[in-house]
């Protein structure tokens, strides 16, 4: 049987350790990257809150005009002119 020399030992040797930095490097990715998804899932949560927000707003507006429109339209209503008011006090 023969013994392996010095140099293919202290290559493998040296492709196991490279192995190894590998991994430790993937693991800490992996961590870093979990941590960001977490954290854009909780932004993606925000933005999809606030854009119900934005959008009842925006039926609610849409409603208001589309009312101040009907009433102007169908029955003849116009908004009332700005009146000066006078408060007097004894």
């Amino acid at each position: 049987m023969k013994v392996p020399s010095v140099a293919v030992l202290g290559l493998l040797g040296l492709i196991v350790f490279a192995n190894a930095l590998g991994v430790v490097y993937s693991a800490a990715r992996n961590r870093t990257l979990f941590s960001e998804l977490a954290s854009q899932r909780l932004r993606y949560n925000e933005l999809t809150m606030r854009r119900g927000q934005l959008e009842i707003e925006e039926w609610t507006l849409a409603a208001h005009a589309r009312v101040a429109r009907l009433a102007h339209k169908r029955l003849g209503m116009i908004s009332p002119r700005q009146v000066k008011i006078i408060v007097v006090r004894p």
